[in-house]
């Protein structure tokens, strides 16, 4: 019988028909997530729709789906190159908690000239550009007018952000602090191949590597090989049964590794790592450690649980060789604050003021607690960073980290004045720092 376009030939006796399976796309994934999850988060399902939507048109649905599948081959963990591809990828309650917030920036500017172009940096420079929409955002909250991103600056530069606080012309210059990792890629890989070469075993292990050349990715897989048979000799000791912690010792030209036989210790206890006394290190002062921890699955699945409960198991210290050894003695608070106080001295050469605007600076750093709890520190970058230009109305520090009684992340904001600041600006200001303050 001739099957007509659009219909369908019933199957003969004893046939089955399975319909194709569709892969589904990463957005669908998370637009179902957002309203399954949208009632544990406090959310109305019309809010999680609208918050979806509004991610959609932003970024678009396609530039979503490619991000959350984005993600390098050779990377020890699979975690995607952007971090809205793991936001749209995971989708638990942080990671909503995270796109709700990030909507409510957007729909707070969305009038914002040339917030196209802030757009276009979260897709960049995710956590910069972040830092620069939330900004705007936040001041107009806090009632800040005729907020613009990306005004023009002297020498063909651009500002961060221009507003108005109430009668006063602003320019808002946002910066964020980064930190640097020592590890590479490889070595990430390889603490993380050596750990699941142990992860089915019944016993915990400790295993060391002491590099003295540098990691490549043949020495990588020939140190993966070497655990791999030396592990086997000591699960056959552990099985003898005449030892409490046995282990081996291995040394090449290449590398030191020591593989031993450990106990489990409470997940987020220090690091513990057992090492023969003829190991090349003896202090805890690897430069790259991991551990694995194994703990039930409701302890995982709430937003904002320290992840400090259940069972540490086997771990992995590995130790650059002598020539690639970062070892720089700790920072003073006051090192880190007069550091701080340079890298905002750079940034305000990077865009100079232009007509009669009055200059704020924020800066988001880790050092803004530190700084809370020794005024000093903070009358010291006022001095270096405010009251020496008379253009610069205020510094701004704040420490952007999650809250559990917001149920999203806030910020935590320090304040540093200058003489003779316009009160509009210092109301503004004011406003500002405490839009996050928790109340009674």
């Amino acid at each position: 019988m001739r099957q007509s376009l659009g219909s369908r030939a019933s199957p003969s006796a004893g046939e089955t028909m399975t319909e194709p399976k569709r892969k589904e796309r990463p957005f669908d994934f998370f637009r179902l997530r957002a309203l399954t999850l949208a009632p544990r988060l406090g959310v109305d399902p019309a809010q999680a729709a609208e918050m979806v939507g509004v991610l959609a048109t932003a970024f678009g649905e396609e530039w979503l789906n490619q991000a959350a599948e984005d993600f390098s081959p050779s990377a020890a963990l699979a975690f995607r190159r952007h971090p809205l591809g793991n936001l749209i990828s995971t989708a638990g309650e942080t990671q909503l908690a995270e796109a709700l917030e990030l909507v409510e920036y957007l729909v707070r500017v969305r009038d914002a000239p040339r917030l196209t172009d802030v757009l276009n940096g979260l897709k960049g420079y995710y956590h910069s550009a972040l830092v620069q929409l939330s900004t705007g955002a936040r001041l107009s909250i806090a009632g800040a007018t005729d907020v613009a991103f990306e005004p023009p600056a002297e020498a063909n530069r651009a500002s961060d952000i221009h507003c108005r606080m109430e009668d006063a012309e602003t320019r808002v210059e946002c910066y964020r602090t980064t930190s640097r990792l020592v590890q590479s890629d490889e070595h990430t890989r390889l603490a993380f191949r050596l750990l699941d070469l142990v992860s089915g075993e019944e016993r915990a292990f400790a295993i060391a590597v002491a590099l003295r050349v540098p990691l490549t990715a043949a020495l990588r897989k020939e140190i993966a090989r070497v655990v791999s048979d030396g592990v086997a000799q000591v699960r056959q000791r552990i099985g003898a049964g005449r030892e409490a912690f046995p282990g081996t010792l291995l040394t090449s030209e290449d590398a030191t590794i020591s593989i031993a036989a450990a106990l489990p210790v409470q997940a987020g206890s220090p690091p513990i790592l057992l090492r023969p006394p003829d190991f090349p290190f003896q202090d805890d002062d690897w430069d790259a450690y991991v551990r694995a921890s194994r703990a039930p699955v409701e302890m995982l699945t709430h937003v904002g649980t320290p992840p400090v409960q259940g069972t540490g198991l086997s771990s992995v210290g590995i130790w650059l060789p002598p020539a690639e050894r970062q070892v720089t003695p700790t920072m003073s608070i006051e090192e880190r604050v007069q550091q701080l106080g340079r890298k905002i001295e750079a940034k305000l050469a990077q865009a100079r003021n232009r007509g009669k605007a009055v200059r704020v600076v924020l800066v988001q750093t880790p050092v803004t607690t530190l700084v809370r709890e020794q005024p000093v520190l903070l009358e010291r970058l006022r001095g270096k960073i405010v009251t020496s230009r008379p253009d610069v109305a205020a510094l701004v520090l704040q420490r952007r980290s999650w809250r559990e009684d917001l149920g999203r992340h806030g910020h935590e904001v320090v304040l540093a004045l200058n003489d003779g600041t316009d009160q509009g600006v210092i109301g503004v200001l004011r406003r500002y720092a405490e839009i996050d303050v928790a109340t009674p």
